[in-house]
């Protein structure tokens, strides 16, 4: 076996976007049809805090609701497009996620890390009918997600996922689009684009319909002659300070200047293997990024989960590369506590 001197000798590929992901429509039975009747129903909402407060559901106007029976992180990258495009349209159509938990108790404690990991614009509540859901709506246990759009308290559109997942994106944003009546919806990756946390060093795309941001001119004399004065020149340096931390980013990320120390190899030889496969390195190497949120590592474990399912050999490398990973102690202190979770899962999956 080749020592490897660094991981990023090994993973020279770029990171894959989530069209990468392969996974297939895994269409079943669940809630009323297009055609059927979808009454109001109550639900516990929530702002992001433990704190709920009951509300009726309304299904009068143009609505889309998604029944979750589980949160796991498979489904986050698809509940993040919802969250996007539902937020987008919210002026043609509201967007609400329902969590139908099997311990109610356990699903409020989860709640603030749920919503500020998503960093959720739509609406976030758990039924108040338990883990069945609105008696009316026969949601089936087995769909992890069925998404549903309704009008004048009919059903429009009915999709209905055992395993959801980004390959789905394209289905669940036409159903909404048709709804919200968008002729032009955006892609997945362009939403991902628009909305998603971009590595260092490279800028987020801009928002339709927004101007480019100003960058913050520096405060030449300071007036401080009164309070109102003061703070405006304290706002002024905090967003002088914001722009100089972005530029020291990307100046780190082209390799301009003094690059951050790397960690040093432990001695001996290395635990795992390399992977082979294009799509595993790249989403390997994303996996490490020591710029990765907790939601950006959440987001490619689900990815690298996606595309291996299935597939033992893939599996295995992703296994022997993430094994290797965590002997090096590359990523963040979260992505190591990800990535030994699933390096535990995928043990129980090999031969």
């Amino acid at each position: 076996m080749a020592i490897l001197v660094t991981l990023a000798s090994m993973m020279l590929v770029a990171p894959i976007t989530t069209s990468l992901s392969t996974h297939y429509l895994q269409q079943i039975a669940s809630g009323p049809q297009p055609g059927e009747k979808a009454p109001a129903f109550n639900v516990l909402l929530t702002d992001g805090s433990p704190v709920l407060r009951e509300v009726e559901q309304k299904t009068s106007g143009p609505v889309t609701v998604v029944f979750l029976t589980a949160v796991e992180r498979s489904a986050m990258p698809l509940i993040r497009v919802v969250n996007w495009y539902g937020a987008e349209r919210k002026a043609a159509m509201d967007t609400i996620v329902v969590v139908l938990p099997k311990d109610p108790v356990a699903m409020r404690d989860r709640l603030p890390a749920i919503v500020k990991s998503l960093n959720l614009k739509v609406r976030f509540a758990i039924s108040s009918d338990g883990p069945d859901g609105p008696g009316a709506y026969a949601i089936n246990s087995k769909a992890m997600m069925t998404v549903l759009t309704i009008k004048d308290g009919k059903v429009e559109g009915n999709l209905a996922l055992a395993q959801p997942g980004v390959a789905d994106a394209k289905s669940v944003i036409a159903l909404m689009a048709k709804l919200s009546g968008d002729e032009k919806p955006p892609t997945p990756d362009e939403l991902n684009d628009r909305y998603a946390t971009p590595p260092a060093g490279r800028p987020a795309a801009q928002r339709p319909g927004t101007a480019p941001s100003p960058a913050p001119a520096p405060a030449k004399e300071l007036d401080l002659s009164t309070p109102e004065a003061m703070k405006k020149v304290i706002g002024d340096l905090v967003k002088e300070v914001a722009a100089l931390k972005a530029e020291v980013a990307a100046l780190k990320a082209t390799g301009a200047g003094q690059p951050a120390a790397q960690p040093k190899p432990p001695a001996g030889p290395l635990p795992g293997a390399a992977p082979t496969d294009p799509g595993v390195l790249g989403l390997l190497r994303a996996f490490i990024q020591p710029s990765n949120t907790n939601a950006d590592v959440d987001r490619v474990a689900a990815d690298i989960d996606l595309y291996t399912r299935g597939k033992v050999e893939l599996i295995k490398q992703a296994h022997d590369g993430w094994v290797r990973i965590l002997h090096l102690k590359y990523g963040t202190e979260y992505a190591q506590k990800v990535g030994a979770e699933m390096v535990k899962v995928w043990k129980t999956k090999l031969p």
